[in-house]
């Protein structure tokens, strides 16, 4: 009966699902990450990837009416990485820039797992891009919508008293100020990436693509 309570205790808590969901995902990721050959010539790539999504995210174009902000297609390199290398050193290249990303700042910080939900499991969706790779597009939608998929949790369980400031609920909240930034910035990247000849650049890595594949 006792184990019974626990669990009901820790269902009643979306802070504790979500840390338990999150947690699993990044220890699913980590077994996977293990098996990477981490040559000199991918770490160059994923560090190049990471400093062009860095620098990508300084350019805003325009703030959105509720908040968020639209970029340069700050996270096409980090879609690119996963094209080209597969979605496990896509994801790990996303966990990389959302960790130096937080670093960077401005970091807004209302909870341990909040970190988790806005800061590096949205960043490592843009790897999973790397599934869908025969259909750039399809690609760029699926990984966009897992990271808006995340946001939108974070909306609701950590940012939700803001709803009251305009008159919504944590759930319509979320879903306006989080869908209205990350939709135009799926646009962007699917506009950008519509221009670059992946197959032409996959080509030209494939030999050290053949030395960074997973054990």
């Amino acid at each position: 009966m006792e184990i019974l309570e626990n669990i009901k205790s820790i269902l009643a808590s979306w802070t504790t699902i979500a840390t338990l969901f999150g947690v699993l995902i990044l220890f699913c990721v980590f077994i996977k990450v293990k098996h990477i050959k981490f040559t000199s010539r991918l770490i160059a790539h994923i560090a190049l990837a990471v400093a062009m999504s860095v620098i990508l995210q300084f350019f805003k174009l325009f703030e959105l009416p509720f908040g968020g902000s639209a970029t340069l297609a700050s996270m096409l390199p980090i879609i690119l990485i996963s094209f080209i290398y597969g979605p496990i050193i896509g994801i790990f290249t996303g966990f990389v820039y959302g960790i130096l990303n937080f670093v960077i700042g401005p970091a807004y910080i209302v909870h341990p797992i909040q970190v988790l939900f806005d800061y590096t499991l949205p960043f490592m969706a843009m790897g999973l891009a790397g599934f869908f790779k025969n259909n750039k597009f399809l690609a760029i939608g699926i990984a966009f919508f897992v990271k808006f998929i995340f946001h939108y949790i974070a909306g609701i369980i950590f940012w939700g008293s803001y709803a009251a400031e305009w008159n919504m609920t944590p759930a319509i909240y979320s879903l306006v100020y989080n869908g209205s930034y990350v939709l135009v910035d799926c646009l962007i990247c699917m506009a950008v990436c519509s221009v670059i000849n992946l197959n032409s650049l996959t080509k030209r890595l494939a030999p050290y693509i053949k030395n960074s594949t997973l054990d």
